[in-house]
């Protein structure tokens, strides 16, 4: 809708500027004739047609016309809704004008001449004697004159509106924006900035010579551009020693004080400080601040794995003097009791059997410690072979089946129609498996089924086991994988909570991974197996 109206009130503006140039121009012709009438009787005494121009009062005509052409155009510029000067003519470059205007004045004197040599006759008396009939003669001769002054008073008219624009733009803008010279200045300051900053950003990182170099190359550019001025050069080398002091100045004085920021970091974080950043670009200096930001975040860390280490240390402690405290305490009272002289038969094979699940419990507990050991010291050599790990699975829960039937629990399998072989250390794979099915015994909900879904895809398998939980999952994934950390955290259950630390370090040497996610009550743990795990 604004484009409709915008259109129509645009051409108006137009038209009426086309009007005040004809009108003009039909105005100037007529008076200099009506002139020429007046003091033709005075021409004789004239040596020239320039003499007449100034005796015969034209030249106040021809400032008068430019004159009224040029208020004129204030009065169509300051209406907004004609558009005057808002489309090519906003952004003609003022030199462009200028050197218009220049020209101008000569083509005024023509033209001044022109018109003296139209009202005289002299014009129409020559296109006569050039075998052009009377009538045509005088229509072309009034013709070329109007047309003469029609195009200088559209000429004016354009630098009248090209100039105005310093009342709707400021000066500032104008010159920004309809300078040449501005433009070329201010390119000519961006790119010597912008070449500073350059030179400000030398890296220590590089050779001594290169930085060198790119000092000596930007002082001789500049010494030869002098030196190519000849005698002026003298001048020129005190102006290049002021810039270049005041350039030094502010150049040193931002060294300075990107090198008391670097200190105050420096300086941060010896007192402890770990948090302080550099965020600002630091020059010569940013090489030098980048490591001192890899330093940090690496002794960060370092505090950080330190801390979580010796709280892990602490609750190890705790954890293991409770794990072997309670068998044992469990063993030195059956072994009191079948140390009394009353008992029975029965209640000497009671006692005995369960002294026997407390040593086992207890081997179970040392071994689990002594595997956890071995892999964090590395010292873990495995027996690669051929392996079927569908196969093996279901050997894991054979063995496991009566547990699997106390817990009331159902395992389902989906699998692909194809056996799966892969190059493996089918001991440490049982391992694996053996734990997440123990798991499954001990913390899945009664009467509930758990799930084993084994899939390939193109250099892996991926086998997801999922199953409910019997308590609310009130833990994050990555803490029960933590040494002696039990998904039971009133540790009522049988168990060292090392099982599935061990999943994980053994799935980490056979090139493999474990994941386990939490979804409400749904426990799920994830393997992903490399098809060549032993390259």
């Amino acid at each position: 809708m604004e484009k409709s109206k915008s259109v129509p009130s645009r051409w108006i503006g137009i038209l009426l500027t086309y009007a005040v140039i004809a009108a003009t121009a039909g105005m100037v012709v007529y008076i200099s004739g009506q002139l020429w009438s007046n003091y033709y009787h005075s021409y004789e005494t004239y040596i020239s047609e320039r003499n007449a121009i100034f005796e015969g009062g034209f030249i106040f005509l021809f400032v008068g016309a430019t004159a009224v052409l040029g208020i004129l155009a204030l009065l169509l510029f300051c209406i907004p809704i004609l558009q005057i000067g808002t489309k090519k003519t906003k952004n003609i470059p003022v030199e462009l004008t200028i050197a218009i205007a220049i020209y101008m004045i000569p083509f005024a004197q023509m033209l001044a001449e022109l018109t003296i040599y139209y009202v005289d006759g002299r014009l129409t008396r020559e296109l006569y004697e050039g075998n052009l009939p009377m009538d045509v003669a005088e229509i072309l001769a009034e013709v070329l004159c109007y047309m003469s002054w029609a195009v200088y008073l559209g000429i004016c008219f354009f630098l009248c509106v090209s100039i105005l624009q310093v009342f709707r733009k400021g000066i500032k803008r104008f010159l920004y924006e309809n300078s040449i010279l501005i433009k070329c200045l201010l390119f000519t300051k961006k790119t010597i900035v912008k070449g500073i900053q350059r030179f400000g950003k030398i890296n220590y990182a590089d050779s001594l010579v290169k930085n060198i170099i790119k000092v000596l190359v930007i002082n001789y550019i500049v010494l030869f551009l002098i030196c190519c001025t000849w005698v002026t050069g003298f001048f020129l080398l005190v102006i290049y020693s002021v810039v270049l002091f005041f350039l030094l100045h502010k150049y040193l004085g931002d060294i300075e004080k990107k090198y008391q920021e670097l200190l105050g970091a420096v300086n941060k974080m010896a007192e402890g400080n770990l948090e302080v950043s550099l965020e600002t670009d630091l020059g010569w200096f940013q090489p030098i601040g980048d490591s001192l930001m890899e330093v940090k975040n690496g002794f960060k860390k370092a505090v950080e794995e330190e801390v979580k280490s010796e709280k892990m240390r602490s609750e190890l402690i705790t954890n293991i003097s409770h794990d072997l405290k309670t068998p044992l305490t469990a063993m030195i009272t059956y072994v009191n009791l079948l140390q009394q002289e009353n008992i029975t038969e029965d209640q000497r094979e009671e006692y005995i059997h369960t002294l026997d699940q407390k040593s086992q419990r207890l081997k179970r507990l040392i071994e689990d410690l002594f595997d956890v050991s071995k892999l964090n010291s590395n010292t873990v050599e495995l027996q690669w072979m051929e392996v079927d790990i569908i196969a093996l699975m279901k050997q894991v829960q054979h063995e496991l089946g009566e547990g699997f039937q106390q817990a009331d629990i159902e395992l389902k399998y989906q699998l692909p129609e194809e056996k799966i072989w892969m190059e493996l250390d089918s001991q440490k794979t049982y391992r694996i498996f053996e734990n997440l099915f123990v798991n499954i015994i001990k913390y899945s909900m009664p009467q509930t089924r758990a799930y084993v879904v084994v899939q390939e895809r193109e250099a892996e398998v991926w086998i997801t086991i999922k199953n409910i939980s019997k308590t609310e999952l009130d833990f994050k994934p990555d803490e029960v994988v933590e040494r002696f950390v039990r998904g039971d955290k009133s540790r009522n259950t049988e168990g060292s909570g090392l099982g599935l630390a061990i999943v994980e370090s053994l799935m980490k040497i056979q090139n493999g991974k474990f994941e386990i996610q939490l979804d409400g009550d749904l426990f799920k743990t994830i393997l992903v197996f490399k098809k060549n795990s032993h390259i």
